[in-house]
């Protein structure tokens, strides 16, 4: 089991001596390429857009800042990533929807890519929305085909459906 990393307060960085900064700095930095590694290696690369960026900034202090704000975020580790895929899934095998284990990042990232889509951020007709993606899948339609004609398939979503039906 890993160790949990000590993170500093926000208020204890703002008070810290340009050394303890630096000596901060130089402990979290492997912590924060190991988890990016992790989720590179489980293949979960796309859960960074739920934590932010961690970007050049112009001073060590924010640094430090961005640093442990990253490490204390639940999906920047792989094993919170996992359990919020499970808990997902569960919940759209119990409204009904097939969708296979392999396919929940896809799934994550599809909905992401609509919600982006729309200003408001809540996507209308959603459940419409998670249909068509069960009908792409089965079809083996690409998410970006799907995302590219997903008005007319939401309102096209039986004919979606007979299509699959007769495979």
């Amino acid at each position: 089991m890993a160790r949990r990393l000590k993170l500093p307060r926000y208020e204890d960085i703002l008070n810290m001596s340009k050394k303890e900064i630096t000596k901060q700095l130089n402990r979290l930095r492997p912590a924060v390429a190991r988890r990016i590694n992790k989720l590179k290696e489980a293949g979960k690369l796309s859960y960074l857009r739920n934590i932010g960026k961690l970007s050049k900034t112009s001073t060590p202090r924010e640094e430090l800042a961005e640093i442990t704000s990253f490490l204390r975020k639940p999906f920047s580790e792989v094993s919170n990533i996992k359990k919020f895929e499970r808990n997902m899934l569960k919940q759209l095998h119990d409204h009904g929807y097939d969708i296979d284990p392999d396919d929940i990042t896809e799934f994550n990232d599809f909905m992401a890519e609509v919600k982006a889509m729309h200003k408001s951020r809540r996507i209308p007709d959603s459940t419409r929305v998670v249909e068509a993606f069960v009908q792409a899948k089965r079809l083996k339609m690409s998410r970006k085909a799907l995302i590219t004609n997903l008005d007319y398939w939401r309102e096209h979503l039986e004919e979606m459906q007979k299509l699959s039906s007769s495979r």
